[in-house]
């Protein structure tokens, strides 16, 4: 499996330095050619199946897992011309897996590669700043429409929910609110509303929680003592008016609002 790897890791390097990451579609089509060439070589992996077996993507995605590791390292060094890379390399990774997606679909199987930009993701956002994060976040927004439309989301939704949990987790609540926000919109669009880990499958409530609100005798109490103070206003005013204000609350909508609280 040493062989192997090396193998894939060269492929990955040649990749980079022709600059035909820049082409993305060229290079995922490089890789595509290659990764077959590497499975079908007999002195490498001992395999006449055209299927891609399990130790052969586990190969390949530690590979690239490897790879992303050594971006993570440029960008601590550099941050601003890591992170270019990184984004290339995190383009040129969801441009493989979708030219993987529809040769495998074409056949009528399923590539076992739907999850490897999510992995990639993953492991670089766990360990950057926050700066770098906003950053790559900015990317993730701007191809969310091409993961989508492959139907990838569906592939890697669990590991795309931990990965935001964990970026939320990061976050300062009065300096990264703008970040979280988009995050959670994120995260909103790109799960469907059935989704099990944003729904109450269990019917729970929050027995704990008490509503107070005010009795009909306190409201009306209340409201009166609000329009006395208003007719002294107008009084001041040398105006009077005895008309309820048009926008003033009756208890029957009070008591409606304040009690659905009780529920949720």
């Amino acid at each position: 499996m040493a062989a192997l790897h090396l193998r894939i890791e060269s492929l990955l390097r040649l990749i980079e330095k022709s600059n035909s990451i820049s082409d993305r579609s060229e290079a995922a089509k490089f890789m595509m050619s290659g990764a077959r060439k590497i499975h079908s070589d007999p002195s490498l992996y001992n395999s006449r199946d055209t299927k891609y077996s399990d130790a052969f993507v586990s190969e390949m995605e530690l590979s690239f897992r490897q790879y992303t590791t050594r971006l993570i390292n440029d960008m601590a060094r550099d941050s601003e011309g890591g992170a270019s890379r990184t984004i290339r390399f995190l383009g040129f990774s969801v441009n493989y897996t979708i030219a993987e997606e529809k040769w495998f679909k074409a056949k009528g199987e399923t590539s076992p590669f739907g999850k490897l930009p999510f992995i990639l993701l993953e492991d670089i956002l766990e360990g950057q700043s926050i700066n770098n994060c906003r950053v790559i976040w900015q990317w993730l927004e701007e191809v969310s429409g091409q993961l989508s439309s492959a139907g990838l989301f569906l592939k890697g939704r669990i590991i795309l929910l931990r990965m935001c949990n964990g970026l939320l987790k990061q976050m300062s609540k009065m300096y990264d609110a703008t970040l979280a926000g988009r995050v959670l919109s994120f995260l909103a669009t790109s799960h469907c509303l059935n989704e099990r880990s944003g729904v109450n499958i269990g019917g729970h409530k929050n027995l704990d929680h008490e509503t107070e609100f005010e009795t009909k005798e306190e409201f009306e109490l209340h409201l009166s003592e609000m329009k006395n103070d208003n007719n002294k206003k107008m009084e001041n005013e040398n105006e009077e008016s005895d008309e309820p204000s048009e926008g003033a609350v009756d208890y029957d909508l009070y008591e409606s609002f304040w009690s659905l609280q009780q529920v949720f």
